[in-house]
């Protein structure tokens, strides 16, 4: 296990608290106790403001499934990462919180995970062009989490208008995003990205402790020319588009991974 940690699949698990139904489960630590001695390497918590105060809830946003305490999610969570294998155990965050409880969550993972949390980006400080391997981040915890910008996408980085049929087609991405997905669904991704607007609301606490898996957001017809994304930096498509990414596009994509 001496690769680049990006040269490796990791056994990972979605809405790992809930125990049955995705909208009226039961949330519980026993799932997670479960995930980990399975094997499980990449586990969720999605994060919530409580009622009370400085309360952050895990559960799944939106349903009826039953709520667990932030603290004891994390206290499981330390105590039987390493039970069955050293390789590191990555937590990914769904973060919902306010930035006050946000503060509070990057304490928490300070205080409960001590050494085992993951803050040194040796990236940065030994200047390499690849992430560590799963060997050097043995008995490590590593945060991943999603950061937004603060950005008001009142435009486009390139207006509808501009997608225009494919020979009158001038925009290298133009280009790329009518051959991938066909002139009319381009132009309705585009119609669709010009109405998204984009809130930071990021604790910078809790952004510093997350160091090799930032999860960013990119569209697939930007990937394609992108030409510097820091290796510590992630994004995912969903299936359909990945594999059809994959049949078009395979070079790309493997070195989406170097």
């Amino acid at each position: 296990m001496n690769n680049p940690l990006s040269h490796y699949f990791i056994n990972s698990s979605h809405n790992t608290y809930l125990d049955g139904h995705q909208l009226n489960g039961t949330s519980s630590c026993e799932a997670y106790i479960r995930a980990l001695l399975q094997g499980c390497r990449c586990i969720e918590i999605d994060c919530w403001d409580g009622t009370l105060g400085e309360v952050i809830n895990v559960y799944h946003g939106h349903t009826l499934t039953t709520k667990l305490d932030f603290t004891e999610v994390i206290y499981t969570i330390r105590d039987y990462a390493f039970r069955t294998s050293l390789h590191p155990v990555i937590i990914s965050i769904e973060n919902h919180c306010s930035s006050s409880n946000q503060k509070l969550m990057a304490m928490k993972f300070l205080d409960f995970m001590g050494a085992k949390l993951c803050k040194e980006n040796l990236v940065k400080t030994e200047g390499r062009a690849r992430l560590p391997s799963p060997k050097e981040l043995q008995g490590k915890i590593i945060l991943k989490g999603t950061f937004k910008k603060k950005v008001k996408a009142a435009m486009a980085t390139f207006p509808c208008e501009a997608i225009t049929p494919d020979e009158q087609v001038t925009s290298e991405e133009n280009r790329t995003m009518v051959a991938v997905y066909g002139l009319d669904a381009a132009k309705m991704l585009v119609q669709d990205d010009q109405e998204t607007t984009f809130v930071d609301d990021t604790a910078e606490d809790l952004e510093k402790l997350v160091v090799y898996c930032r999860s960013i957001t990119i569209k697939p017809w930007c990937w394609l020319t992108q030409k510097e994304t820091s290796v510590c930096e992630m994004f995912s498509f969903g299936e359909p588009t990945a594999m059809k990414q994959c049949k078009d596009h395979a070079k790309e994509m493997l070195a989406c991974t170097e």
